[in-house]
């Protein structure tokens, strides 16, 4: 049975108290096609960036990469910024607006799930680990409760899990680490489609048959996936205990999006696989490809910088009427 149709089939519908309750994440958090008649629940850390990027194209508005910057481009340069992507949220649309995209049948309403085991290591690693810099304030927190007197310490997958289990209210938790049944409320609002990371090309090609007919998904994720993070074998950051944790936190995410509470655990055939030199170079060739993609992102972020502030020179130039160097 199709993901989302199991998941319509338990959902009580859709009320404005509902909308009302939740304002600040709809308001945040959907994206509503301009010339589509869609509605996207985002979820942090499953192909968050690379789904907003492709419906920014779907729309005809692609993210620009530097021309003619103004000073909200210069800021807010990125594909998570309204003043860029343009997108309206659910709340834009007033109450009754809201209420058609959520329960009208001729709505193609979509969000995207991960296993929530790839998707907390991808939080952690990408958050956590690389020292986001809104991040790095988690560090004194999460060394405390691990009892690390070092303030530099960078908490590993472990203590970061330990931590998570001491704290309360999850449906309050940072985005990039909250369930995602907190997130997209999969109880009561009616997707007709559910797209996994795991899948994604072919998921989203039937999602394409809806609201662009004739496109391909493979050709618009090799253009458009953005903000990978570090190469990294995420089952490796897994034992029994810490899964055992992760099953429980996340309990709700295993089971509404039917993900298997085993799937930390190495196949037979991939430890078996991993005896072999096949399998290592073809591991070393995977990782350097990464590698490679994830310097050229770097590369191209670094060029953007520096045209970012060529620009926000030439406007600060233009205000004073002094040529700044």
């Amino acid at each position: 049975m199709n993901l989302a149709i199991k998941i319509m089939q338990t959902m009580p519908g859709i009320t404005s108290e509902f909308i009302q309750r939740h304002k600040r994440r709809l308001g945040y958090g959907s994206f509503v096609g301009d010339a589509k008649n869609y509605v996207y629940l985002e979820t942090p850390k499953a192909a968050c960036s690379t789904m907003k990027q492709l419906l920014m194209s779907l729309e005809g508005r692609p993210l620009s990469r530097g021309d003619g910057l103004t000073v909200d481009r210069v800021m807010h340069l990125n594909q998570h910024d309204r003043k860029i992507h343009k997108f309206k949220s659910l709340t834009d649309l007033g109450m009754d607006g809201a209420l058609n995209m959520l329960t009208s049948p001729d709505v193609v309403r979509f969000c995207v799930v991960r296993n929530p085991y790839a998707r907390l290591v991808s939080a952690w690693s990408d958050k956590i680990h690389a020292g986001s810099h809104l991040y790095t304030k988690f560090w004194g927190p999460i060394n405390a409760h691990n009892r690390i007197d070092n303030p530099h310490h960078v908490p590993i997958f472990r203590e970061f899990v330990q931590w998570l289990d001491a704290q309360d209210r999850p449906e309050t938790w940072d985005g990039h680490w909250r369930s995602m049944t907190a997130l997209l409320f999969p109880d009561t609002i009616g997707y007709t489609h559910v797209l996994r990371t795991e899948t994604l090309a072919a998921d989203l090609q039937t999602l394409l048959a809806r609201i662009q007919p004739g496109a391909v998904a493979q050709d618009l994720l090799a253009r458009h996936t953005s903000n990978e993070g570090l190469p990294r074998d995420w089952q490796a950051d897994y034992d029994e205990e810490i899964a055992a944790i992760v099953g429980r936190l996340y309990a709700d995410d295993f089971k509404t999006f039917g993900y298997d509470l085993d799937s930390w655990k190495i196949s037979d055939v991939r430890q078996a696989a991993m005896q072999t030199a096949q399998y290592w170079r073809e591991k070393h060739a995977d990782l350097a490809q990464k590698a490679v993609a994830l310097l050229r992102h770097r590369n191209e972020a670094h060029g953007q910088s520096l045209q970012n502030s060529e620009a926000l020179l030439r406007i600060i130039s233009n205000l004073t009427g002094k040529r700044v160097i």
